[in-house]
């Protein structure tokens, strides 16, 4: 089972519930990363693109959101150490 969720809910501890998880953990989320998380953050990484295919092109906050989650999955995706994967 993946414990991707308890691993964001604890980086973003303290934050305000509109900021983002700052780059400064995501190196720390990807050290916590196992096969399991591996496999979530391409699932939700798969799940943001198909929603940003669905959102409308004037919404450019939703979408501008919708990138930066794919993002930020993506680098934490890149940092997870290779024998954790």
């Amino acid at each position: 089972m993946s414990r991707l969720q308890l691993l964001l809910r604890e980086a973003s501890a303290g934050l305000p519930p509109w900021q983002n998880i700052p780059q400064s953990k995501w190196a720390d989320i990807a050290r916590q990363c196992s096969d399991a998380e591996a496999e979530e953050i391409r699932a939700r990484i798969a799940s943001l693109e198909t929603e940003l295919l669905e959102t409308e092109e004037w919404d450019g906050d939703t979408r501008d959101d919708i990138h930066e989650m794919i993002w930020m999955f993506n680098n934490i995706l890149a940092q997870i150490p290779l024998q954790n994967m």
